[in-house]
């Protein structure tokens, strides 16, 4: 079998959007790693409605823990200035 031409600049768009992609998710861990000091940083997301506890500042904290509340995760809401969304960011530890 051998791939159709037209498969070639799929492969070709696909890695230049994830190379993009990688930097740009660099660059948000760089923005919120004080925040997730020592915590691994999942993913990024637009929501419309936090969820979990209030925190200071308008932040929202949705937090599960292990047996031995030693490891656990969850997903931390940041308002955003000037609009009605948040920021939700998934992180580990």
């Amino acid at each position: 079998m051998k791939a159709e031409k037209d498969v070639l600049k799929l492969v070709k768009d696909l890695n230049r959007h994830e190379a993009k992609a990688a930097k740009l998710r660099q660059a948000l861990c760089d923005r919120f790693r004080d925040a997730f000091d020592g915590c691994y940083i999942g993913d990024f997301f637009v929501v419309d409605e936090p969820e979990g506890d209030k925190q200071d500042d308008g932040e929202w904290c949705d937090q599960w823990t292990g047996y031995e509340c030693d490891t656990g995760s969850g997903t931390y809401y940041y308002a955003v200035e000037g609009s009605k969304k948040y920021i939700a960011i998934t992180y580990g530890f």
